[in-house]
C-alpha cells in the first residue's frame, strides 16, 4: 500500500510540473485571444481560447475559466449559439454553483430557440441567487416567448417585492415595472436611462407607449432604438405590432422584409406569423395560406396557426 501511495504522489508531482509549463503557454494563448477579441477578430479568438481549454481535466484554473468565458462570448458574437452553449457546459461542469453561468447559458438557449431549456436554466440561476432581478426578468421574457406570460408573472411580483431601495432606481427594476403594467413609474426610470446614454431603454419605452396605446410615440421610440441596433428582432417584432395596431399595414409589410434581412433569429417565428397576418389584412389570401402551411410544418406545436389555417381555407 505504501509503495502505491508513493507512486501516485510521484505521478501527481509530474502532472503538476507539466501543468506549470502548460499554464504559461495557456496564459500566452489567452492574452493573444483577448487581443483578437478586442480587435473584433472573433474567429481567431475562438481558435485561441479553444486551444487554452481543450485539455481541461480535473484542475480548472482561473486562466481556463476566463478563456472559456471569452470563448463563449466569441462564439455568441458569431451567432454560433450551439457551440457557445457547449462552452458554458464546460464552465458549469466545473462551477456548478455559479448562478450567472446558468443565466448566460439560458440566454443562449433562448437565442437558439430552445426556450424550455432556457427556462430551466433561469430557474436554476434564481435557485442559486434569489436576489438577482435580471434572472427573474429573463425568466419572464422566456415564458413570454412561449406565450405563457401568466407563468412568469409570479416571478416578476417576487422580484419587485424583494428589490432594495437602491435597485428600485435601476434599469432592471424599470423593466420589471413595465411588465407588471406600472407604466408611468417604469417610463420615468427608463427616460432617466436614456438621459444616461442607455439606448436600449428606447426599446422598453416603446413597449410602455404601446401598452398605453400611444402608437405614434411608440413608433418614435422603436425607430430611435433601431437606428442604433438594426439586428434586434424583438425590436422589429414590437414595431411591426405597433404599426398593425395603428393600421399602417403597408409599413408593417415593408418592415417585415427588413427584419428578415437584418434581424437576428430570436423572434423569427413571431415575425413569420406577423407576415401571415399582414397578408390576410392585404387580402392576399393565397400567399397567406401558402406561408401558413409552411409555418405549420416548421412550428407544429403552435396552436394559433391552426385557427389561421381554418380561416384561410374559407377564403
Amino acid at each position: 500500500m505504501k509503495k502505491k501511495t508513493v507512486l501516485l504522489l510521484g505521478m501527481l508531482g509530474l502532472a503538476l510540473l507539466s501543468g506549470c509549463g502548460k499554464s504559461e503557454e495557456q496564459k500566452a494563448l489567452r492574452e493573444e485571444g483577448i487581443q483578437a477579441y478586442q480587435n473584433n477578430e472573433y474567429e481567431k479568438a475562438e481558435e485561441l481560447f479553444q486551444a487554452v481549454i481543450e485539455d481541461t481535466g480535473l484542475f480548472f484554473d482561473e486562466v481556463e475559466e476566463d478563456s472559456a468565458l471569452y470563448l463563449a462570448d466569441s462564439l455568441e458574437k458569431q451567432e454560433k449559439y450551439t457551440d457557445a452553449i457547449k462552452a458554458y457546459n464546460i464552465l458549469i461542469s466545473h462551477k456548478k454553483k455559479e448562478a450567472i453561468y446558468y443565466n448566460n447559458r439560458g440566454n443562449l438557449f433562448v437565442k437558439n430557440n430552445q426556450i424550455k431549456k432556457g427556462i430551466k436554466d433561469y430557474k436554476k440561476a434564481i435557485e442559486l441567487e434569489e436576489t438577482n432581478l435580471e434572472f427573474y426578468l429573463n425568466l419572464y421574457t422566456a415564458y413570454q416567448l412561449e406565450g405563457e406570460e401568466e407563468k412568469g408573472e409570479p416571478y416578476l411580483a417576487k422580484a419587485k417585492k424583494q428589490a432594495s431601495e437602491k435597485e428600485k432606481k435601476s434599469y432592471t427594476y424599470g423593466k420589471v415595472l413595465l411588465y407588471l403594467g406600472e407604466y408611468n413609474e417604469a417610463s420615468n426610470i427608463l427616460l432617466n436611462e436614456v438621459d444616461k446614454g442607455n439606448i436600449e431603454a428606447y426599446l422598453y419605452l416603446g413597449l410602455c407607449a404601446s401598452y398605453e396605446e400611444d402608437y405614434e410615440q411608440a413608433e418614435e421610440y422603436y425607430d430611435a432604438y433601431l437606428k442604433e441596433d438594426a439586428s434586434n428582432s424583438f425590436a422589429y417584432y414590437q414595431l411591426i405590432e405597433t404599426l398593425l395596431c395603428n393600421e399602417k399595414i403597408d409599413d408593417a409589410y415593408q418592415l417585415i422584409k427588413t427584419a428578415y434581412e437584418k434581424g437576428d433569429d430570436t423572434y423569427l417565428k413571431q415575425i413569420k406569423f406577423q407576415e401571415i397576418v399582414v397578408l390576410e389584412k392585404k387580402c392576399q389570401y393565397k400567399k397567406a395560406y401558402a406561408l401558413a402551411k409552411k409555418y405549420v410544418e416548421e412550428y407544429k406545436e403552435d396552436e394559433k396557426i391552426k385557427k389561421e389555417l381554418i380561416f384561410l381555407e374559407t377564403r
